[in-house]
């Protein structure tokens, strides 16, 4: 059946993502396990190579062998995502899961010749923007079918349901990958924040702007979203081939029991019967015997109707009834929902834990699980259990905060009071130059003056700046930061100060120019210098 029949027989693009939904959600672990398994290993592998390439040095000697091993992966992902396909396809029709043949070896091989095409095709298509809705409907047709002429008869078939569909899932990839790379972002600052962890992106944000980055938030995009993606097209392609084969009918068949079967049967067989018996003066007892069968009580249907509809499979179908509630405003309704959000995530989550932790107590105990004893643990999916084990993670974290906070004080103090007896370096890393006080840095500074070694003078007062802001949480010293990134952050930390930036950026200039640059360091420059340092220790205190 095809032509116009057939469009108007096409499911809506949300009819066919509900049920794509519906049955990956139904479907058991080891229907999942081949999609994981294929593109798991792929993912990594790109994510290697990328920042293999990007930052190695030598990567020109095994550019080849890194190329053919992602390649080879990528021809694995695709493989076992027609098994996936495969899988889904069969629990869609109701059949047994399909065991390995020679169709499965040609399934196989099709997707190893013709889906690494899509790496060239798709992009194209892509850019002349036309075609790309019936290419990409190719190729996830391709990858469920494993039949180049079926793809492209799937393909063909409903354009405008398939371009609602990668529509749709185009603004659900969109949404996940932002979800991502907020909460990759976030990371860094949730461990300075909580565990005082202090690393490279937490200190410079602008660190996370690269490609790996994308790379990783891309890769987890895909996990997530490209098995309901493959899911979908399983569903359109089932579809689809039912409009010919009857296969939707058979399967709706294969779901009924062994007696609603053979209930079936005996009335078809009933009903072939008596079309094909004459009509005689003699059947009047066969024409009263329909009025005597007894009647089924309209209640008993009603009642039977609703048990029905009340199943798991039809009630998520059925609106929601009105609740009379008292008007709200727009903010009172939305943090409303959040807190019912909020508070049914933590339900939810506690009743797991409660169900894991009475299962681990019954098998220490040596007994097998029963029904009906969930009300041991029910106190913690009750809301003073909520708020108790609430209260006990805040209590904890305020100690570790505190701990913390004390072990590290000790350490600086020692740290300081030993830097006060020792002669300075100036050869030190400017990262260490905090340990060291500022006033040791000036004492070092004069005395490098009386000496004759004015460039070593001008460092030792950069370095006893550097001290002096550190001390008073003003610069956060570290050996990944330049000059420019230490203005930058006391212009951003100092604003109510605008003079200790600039007093600041006049002694960096001054040390840049005689340590780094040809200019040769002169009295002036250090009295310039040290009339800097000590109008910054005086804005400093202020």
């Amino acid at each position: 059946m095809s032509g116009a029949r057939g469009r108007q027989t096409a499911p809506g693009a949300v009819d066919i993502l509900e049920e794509a939904t519906h049955l990956i959600r139904l479907a058991p672990a080891g229907t999942l396990a081949p999609f994981f398994a294929g593109s798991v290993p792929f993912v990594l592998a790109l994510l290697f190579f990328w920042s293999d390439m990007s930052r190695n040095a030598l990567a020109r000697r095994h550019v080849v062998t890194g190329s053919l091993v992602v390649a080879v992966l990528y021809i694995w992902m695709k493989a076992w995502q027609a098994v996936f396909a495969r899988r889904l396809r069969a629990r869609l029709s109701g059949e047994a899961a399909p065991q390995p043949s020679p169709s499965t070896a040609r399934l196989l091989l099709a997707q190893a010749a013709l889906q690494p095409t899509s790496l060239f095709i798709l992009p194209l298509a892509a850019l002349v923007m036309l075609p790309y809705g019936w290419a990409y409907a190719f190729y996830q047709s391709l990858g469920v079918t494993g039949n180049s002429e079926a793809a492209k008869r799937q393909a063909l078939l409903w354009p405008g349901q398939n371009h609602s569909i990668i529509a749709i899932l185009t603004l659900l990839g969109c949404f996940v990958f932002l979800n991502i790379a907020m909460t990759i972002a976030a990371i860094p600052y949730l461990l300075k924040t909580l565990l005082g962890i202090e690393t490279a992106f937490s200190a410079s944000p602008m660190a996370l702007l690269n490609t790996t980055f994308l790379l990783i938030a891309c890769g987890l995009t895909y996990l997530v979203t490209a098995p309901l993606a493959r899911a979908a097209y399983v569903v359109r392609c089932f579809h689809g081939d039912s409009l010919s084969t009857g296969e939707d009918l058979k399967a709706e068949l294969r779901a009924l029991g062994p007696g609603a079967r053979r209930a079936a049967a005996i009335v078809v067989l009933t009903l072939a019967l008596g079309a094909g018996a004459p009509v005689t003066a003699g059947s009047e007892t066969a024409r009263r015997a329909p009025a005597a069968a007894p009647r089924v009580p309209p209640a008993e249907i009603d009642r039977a109707v609703r048990n029905v509809i009340a199943r798991r499979e039809f009630a998520w179908r059925l609106p929601h009834p009105p609740e009379a509630r008292p008007r709200q405003g727009v903010v009172a309704r939305f943090f409303s929902a959040v807190g019912e959000m909020t508070m049914d995530a933590l339900r939810a989550a506690f009743k797991w834990i409660g169900r894991l932790l009475e299962r681990l107590v019954r098998s220490w105990e040596g007994r097998r699980p029963e029904t009906g004893r969930g009300e041991d643990l029910g106190w913690l999916t009750s809301v003073q259990g909520l708020l108790a084990i609430l209260l006990a993670v805040v209590a904890c974290a305020a100690a570790i905060f505190f701990w913390r906070s004390r072990r590290r004080s000790v350490p600086m103090a020692a740290t300081l009071a030993g830097a006060v007896a020792a002669v300075p370096d100036v050869s030190v890393d400017e990262s260490t130059a905090a340990e060291t006080p500022a006033e040791s840095w000036l004492e070092r500074a004069r005395d490098l003056a009386r000496r004759g070694e004015l460039r070593q003078a001008v460092r030792a007062l950069y370095l006893g700046c550097l001290s002096h802001l550190a001390a008073r949480e003003l610069l956060t010293l570290a050996r990944f930061k330049s000059n420019r990134d230490y203005q930058a952050e006391l212009k951003r930390r100092a604003r109510a100060r605008p003079q200790l930036g600039s007093l600041f950026a006049e002694n960096v200039a001054l040390f840049e120019r005689t340590w780094y640059g040809t200019h040769e360091a002169t009295q002036e420059t250090m009295r310039r210098s040290l009339a800097n340092f000590e109008r910054m220790r005086v804005h400093a205190l202020e």
